[in-house]
């Protein structure tokens, strides 16, 4: 019973570490995928912002459209978009009939943080009808901002991450419970049969039946002391009848 009691605490403290271990790592999940849209935006503005800033037509003058760069992003998980001011002018999202939403406008929210000149992130924002985790940084020159880049990815990306990480920290927590209760019910089946054989024997004393000898063995230390003083009883009980028998 105490060997059982003892497994509740630590159960109780492998679901406690699941849980705070699970709590890091989504936390960490989402850092490292905010860090990653850092990365993506800063890298698509260094790559178009010589353009946008000196007005080159990306169509049809200085630079042909190209989205060969953005794409590269898109098969790696992350999709990009090149804004003229609010408008999306180059992105790897699509609608529902496979098309580039380009020509399509920012959210006023967005375009009033990020014409401000001030970075945009939120791991909550609703795109041709799909929940980002998005990042927005401008593409200025001095105090004027002539366009953003965009990175962002779905949050059903992040999500199925989070899973992951939940049924792994569950299963491992699982996994051991099971092996400490397993542990347990072994530890206590240990403890107990050579007690249960020794209250057996101590019970045939009591029938004066003492010709057998007490066998039972545990290499636990204090049931085995209580093994022995119960063969010294039984030793001195029998000694004692053979004396009496024999007046």
């Amino acid at each position: 019973v105490l060997i059982m009691l003892a497994l509740i605490p630590l159960s109780l403290a492998v679901i406690i570490i699941a849980l705070v271990t699970s709590s890091i790592f989504v936390s960490n999940l989402k850092q490292s995928t905010k860090e990653e849209l850092i990365l993506a935006s800063k890298a698509l503005k260094e790559y178009y912002e010589y353009d946008i800033v000196n007005g080159y037509d990306l169509v049809d003058g200085f630079i042909r459209y190209d989205t060969s760069y953005i794409d590269k992003f898109k098969s790696a998980g992350v999709d990009l978009t090149l804004f003229k001011e609010n408008i999306r002018f180059m992105t790897t999202i699509t609608d529902s009939n496979g098309r580039r939403i380009e020509g399509t406008p920012s959210s006023p929210a967005v375009w009033n943080t990020v014409s401000a000149g001030n970075d945009y992130y939120s791991d909550s924002v609703e795109i041709n009808g799909i929940d980002y985790h998005v990042y927005y940084t401008p593409i200025k020159s001095g105090s004027k901002v002539y366009g953003m880049a965009f990175s962002g990815k779905p949050a059903t990306q992040i999500q199925q991450g989070v899973i992951k990480i939940y049924i792994l920290i569950l299963s491992i927590s699982a996994g051991l419970i099971l092996f400490f209760g397993a542990t347990a019910l072994i530890t206590a089946k240990k403890v107990s049969e050579p007690l249960k054989e020794v209250t057996d024997r101590i019970e045939t004393l009591l029938d004066v039946s003492i010709e057998d000898d007490i066998e039972a063995e545990s290499r636990i230390y204090e049931t085995s002391q209580l093994i022995t003083a119960a063969g010294k009883i039984s030793t001195v009980l029998r000694n004692t009848v053979i004396k009496i028998q024999e007046s």
